[in-house]
């Protein structure tokens, strides 16, 4: 294919081969149109959309170009995404996770381009803007290695697998009744028919949620009490926050109903004393019991959730393939309904803030914002009754001391700002 035909410019010719690659359901073309700024919302003679030609709706290119028309539909006046990433997990998440960067419409741009059938070449002052458009002002995307299971790089206490420690069950009612055994140890079965947390879920004090595993004699298909084993179902996309001080974050394509799951947190699993010799803490969620996780280097899409003073997502821990309490697995949930194209955030916790606040603000822009102005005596703002407030994300106190500078500093800025 020349460049020509994928580029945003198409020459009227092949002006409706968006249409002609969804209508073929070739996949691959109808990305690489979108990735070059192809209009979703042209019509043919027929009066279709793109989207409209394409035969199944189940399919993976109908799914591709109906994401992307709900991405463009929720994007902020006056800005333009980009594709930079068509999946930052490699392939390893059932879903694509794409990652966008804003682009300030240039002034003086052709106004109608690919207006009622038709094509326009920017101008060429606009031209000349894009092409002194310094890149290095753009926020990097991390060198970050994609897993699904947080790993063990450095020396760290074993992680307990011993089958005899753990409870199982051997339910045949797909395990909703008080006698599982793996139930019983959260309490109750906290999942509904639909995979979400039950209503009478206390999000503010969350329990500990047991499922069930592989040793259990359960029917997996079968089974209620599987859900976060299971991985991410909801198509996430990571973006380029519209405030650049804050970096990337992470939004939903699709709406998100209460108590459903979304990720869970992902990296190295450290030792607090060899997290305390890492001069970079901004990507540690505290296990407690001297352990963490840090998502730095080793992570997954849960590593750019920024930080909101009212978080709509919220953390459980949770354990399935082994019940080591030292050792859970953090999955959020979330804790509200959630619209699509609204941004994914959690509450950082009172102790990050406590040495963050001295060097960072932060940016949530909510009316519970606790944080909005540094506070160089480090003094922590009260939390309002209702705040959902999650263990701290922080992981020692003595490294926070250590390198205020390497914190302030980072290129990726969770919900804050220097």
């Amino acid at each position: 294919l020349s460049f020509s035909f994928i580029s945003f410019q198409l020459p009227p010719p092949l002006l409706h081969c968006r249409h002609i690659a969804c209508r073929h359901s070739i996949t691959r073309l109808c990305i690489a149109l979108i990735a070059n700024g192809a209009d979703l919302m042209v019509k043919n003679k027929a009066d279709e959309l793109p989207y409209d030609c394409i035969p199944h709706e189940d399919s993976e290119c109908a799914r591709t170009v109906g994401f992307n028309m709900q991405m463009r539909s929720f994007r902020p006046l006056g800005l333009r995404s980009r594709i930079i990433c068509d999946d930052i997990s490699n392939g390893r998440e059932a879903r694509p996770i794409q990652v966008v960067r804003n682009e300030q419409k240039l002034c003086g741009n052709a106004s109608g381009a690919e207006q009622n059938g038709g094509s326009e070449l920017l101008s060429s002052a606009s031209t000349a803007a894009a092409a002194g458009h310094d890149e290095s002002d753009e926020i990097m995307l991390p060198d970050l290695k994609y897993i699904k299971k947080s790993i063990i790089l450095q020396n760290c206490t074993p992680i307990d697998y011993r089958v005899a420690q753990m409870r199982i069950c051997s339910c045949l009612d797909g395990c909703i009744s008080s006698q599982c055994q793996c139930s019983e140890a959260s309490g109750q079965n906290w999942y509904t028919a639909e995979g979400r947390l039950s209503a009478d879920f206390n999000f503010e004090d969350p329990v500990p949620i047991f499922e069930c595993n592989d040793v259990c004699g359960c029917n997996k298909l079968s089974c209620r009490n599987r859900v976060v084993q299971n991985g991410i179902r909801i198509p996430l996309q990571v973006f380029e926050c519209n405030d650049t001080t804050k970096g990337w974050g992470v939004r939903t394509l699709v709406q998100v109903a209460k108590g459903s799951f979304v990720s869970e947190y992902i990296g190295e699993i450290l030792s607090n004393t060899e997290a305390d010799r890492r001069t970079d803490d901004s990507y540690c969620f505290d296990l407690e019991n001297d352990h963490c996780i840090d998502a730095n280097y080793f992570g997954n899409v849960s590593r750019f959730y920024n930080h909101s003073c009212e978080p709509n997502i919220v953390s459980v821990r949770v354990f399935f393939e082994h019940q080591d309490y030292r050792f859970p697995k953090i999955a959020f949930f979330a804790c509200r309904d959630i619209q699509a194209g609204e941004e994914l955030c959690f509450d950082y916790g009172d102790t990050f803030w406590l040495f963050k606040n001295r060097h960072l603000s932060c940016k949530c822009l909510t009316a519970a914002c606790r944080y909005a102005l540094a506070n160089p005596e480090g003094v922590v703002a009260a939390s309002p009754t209702n705040a959902v407030l999650l263990p701290t994300t922080t992981v020692s106190i003595g490294a926070l001391e250590q390198a205020p500078e390497a914190a302030s500093n980072s290129n990726l800025r969770n919900g804050h700002a220097a």
